[in-house]
């Protein structure tokens, strides 16, 4: 903890989504963590009709940009579209100017989030230069390494296999280092390119914005965890450069197949990589891959629980419980007292999804029909999204640093 918390106890009454899946009228007290939840309370915020109550949502997988891509997006813009799509944690990957790939840059780029994120957050680094490296690295608070399909180019030399022992997540693009080099059109129908490099990973492994149902099924069977993306549930082709995304859409039937999997897989993620317009608007084969999702993945999941087509416990799994096991996170991704107060609260109403506070303003998912919308989001105990506006003072802390919290 960073100290006492000296906060007044806020409590709020309504529907709330408990670990067991079911929705039962409550009421939640808490300061920065959650103190006590009921049936029965004194005074409290009464949360509107068609509300609930669930975990803040966690995602396992952004670019957040910032450093010399602030043009792009920075923290505070991210940190806010997220808060705006019911996330209270994002965990960033290292694909940054300069790349997060050293012991320095590491401590460099946590100390570019302090003071700066409306929520909750953590970084990836990328595979080092060097063993010493990823040593030291495994002793800082970040969320684990990130292997890239480049990273895969020297499958045995003595660092990736030391990254591949390391006690630490490793999250795996899992395409081939030849995905990169052949034309677009063959690697959308190589799907053996995303299945070749789970044959060589082990260790503690998570890939991540799998595309296909054989990908999925293997990598279960060697005891992987996975995830998927909203828009590769939602789109089939690459239309331009505004819905260009790496890996890209396998198509119509893959893309069906991805439904079918949707018991299967761990969590959902948004792989939010926002670009700006003037580089979306180059010719197709020089624009940058990248769709800007993070605000959409929290409302979609629950619009399929609301219509049925997914369960509420499994949306809980897929968007919180799930991602804070993956991490290793203890005390979020349910709501438990003595949990940090981390919490989303959902009013279902249809409306048509845009982004609202990202860099970011153009993508393929604008305009999509959702019946889930957020209505409030809570970190650390403290409002930072209420009722279509920004609130807060950048509570957001680095979730794998335990003195922190």
């Amino acid at each position: 903890m960073r100290g006492l918390d000296h906060r007044e106890v806020e409590t709020i009454r309504g529907k709330v989504l408990l670990p067991s899946g079911d929705a039962e009228e409550m009421c939640i007290s808490y300061t920065s963590t959650i103190l006590k939840i009921s049936r029965t309370c004194g005074e409290a915020e009464e949360m509107p009709r068609k509300t609930l109550i669930v975990p803040g949502g966690i995602d396992i997988h952004t670019h957040v940009r910032g450093a010399q891509l602030s043009y792009k997006e920075t923290i505070e813009t991210a940190s806010a579209e997220a808060a705006y799509g019911g996330v209270t944690a994002f965990f960033d990957m290292p694909n940054t100017i300069p790349k997060i790939d050293s012991p320095s840059r590491v401590d460099d780029r946590l100390r570019e989030f302090e003071g700066r994120s409306l929520i909750d957050y953590g970084i990836y680094s990328g595979v080092p230069r060097s063993v010493e490296h990823v040593e030291a690295i495994e002793n800082k608070p970040v969320a684990g390494f990130k292997i890239y399909p480049e990273d895969l180019e020297e499958e045995n030399s003595d660092v990736i296999q030391r990254v591949y022992r390391s006690s630490k997540l490793k999250i795996l693009h899992s395409e081939s280092p030849k995905a990169l080099a052949v034309q677009r059109s063959i690697r959308v129908a190589s799907t053996w390119m995303e299945l070749a490099p789970l044959y060589m990973a082990r260790g503690r492994i998570h890939v991540t914005h799998i595309t296909s149902y054989t990908a999925i099924l293997r990598a279960l069977s060697q005891g992987f965890t996975t995830d998927v993306t909203p828009h590769h549930l939602l789109l089939d082709t690459e239309s331009g450069c505004m819905d260009k995304v790496n890996p890209p859409f396998r198509g119509p039937v893959e893309r069906s197949l991805l439904w079918k999997a949707l018991d299967k897989v761990s969590c959902v993620a948004s792989d939010h990589a926002p670009h700006t317009l003037k580089e979306k608007m180059q010719p197709y084969d020089h624009c940058p891959p990248g769709i800007a999702a993070v605000s959409f993945t929290v409302p979609f999941i629950y619009t399929l629980a609301y219509r049925g087509i997914i369960s509420f416990r499994r949306a809980l799994e897929l968007v919180s419980l799930n991602p804070a096991r993956i991490l290793g996170l203890d005390g979020v991704g349910v709501l438990k007292p003595g949990y940090r107060a981390n919490i989303t609260i959902i009013k279902f109403d249809e409306w048509r999804y845009m982004t609202r506070f990202s860099k970011t303003v153009h993508t393929p998912l604008n305009g999509f029909r959702l019946s889930a919308t957020v209505y409030r989001t809570i970190v650390g105990g403290e409002t930072v999204f209420s009722e279509g506006d920004i609130h807060g003072r950048y509570p957001g802390v680095n979730m794998l640093d335990r003195a922190s919290r």
